[in-house]
């Protein structure tokens, strides 16, 4: 594996793990860039969803964009635990789901045009 594409890999890994640690933290504690919740949920996923493209050019879109639709719902879950003290919402995984197809597309056409 190419260095630089390593170096995606691990980008693409660092990324989950910081959207779900700040998906986990208390609501006070979480970092937010924006004040609309939804906001900041795309932010993550096309940020993951772009980085995983790139990260993976020779996995499918379909199997990128399921893995991602798994982890938001996996953050939905783990935020409907009392304990953690965050409310699970429908619509966040819809944000998540359409912030990363739009950043798996938008790493397809990065490699298209890297690959020019």
């Amino acid at each position: 594996m190419p260095p630089f594409r390593r170096l995606l890999v691990v980008a693409c890994w660092l990324a989950v793990l910081v959207a779900y640690v700040a998906a986990i933290l208390p609501q006070a504690d979480a970092p937010h860039l924006a004040r609309w919740d939804k906001l900041n949920h795309m932010a993550a996923f096309l940020v993951i969803g772009l980085l995983a493209r790139l990260a993976y050019p020779r996995s499918s879109a379909f199997r990128l964009l399921a893995w991602a639709s798994l982890f938001g719902a996996l953050i939905e879950v783990s935020q409907a635990v009392p304990l953690i003290g965050r409310d699970a919402e429908l619509a966040d995984w819809v944000a998540d789901v359409a912030a990363a197809i739009t950043g798996v597309a938008l790493g397809a056409v990065v490699l298209r045009l890297v690959r020019r």
